[in-house]
């Protein structure tokens, strides 16, 4: 899979999308930081829809008191 790099473009139409104010001097650093993460997490989100991680379970798990308490119950 290709990697295309997230341009200054795509940046700036993302931001106007959600009503965000990015001052256009951010605009090329944001583009840049994206283009390192980006193919990073799209690795990261396959390497997790794999099949041999089906039965992979979080070793750690919150409660919210109150809700997940005997006394809802």
């Amino acid at each position: 899979m290709t990697h295309d790099p997230v341009t200054p473009r795509d940046v700036a139409a993302a931001a106007r999308l959600a009503d965000l104010t990015l001052p256009d001097e951010r605009v090329a650093a944001v583009a840049d930081l994206l283009s390192s993460w980006v193919p990073a997490a799209n690795a990261l989100s396959r390497r997790m829809q794999a099949g041999d991680l089906d039965g992979l379970v979080p070793s750690v798990v919150f409660l919210q008191t109150g809700i997940d308490s005997k006394e809802n119950t």
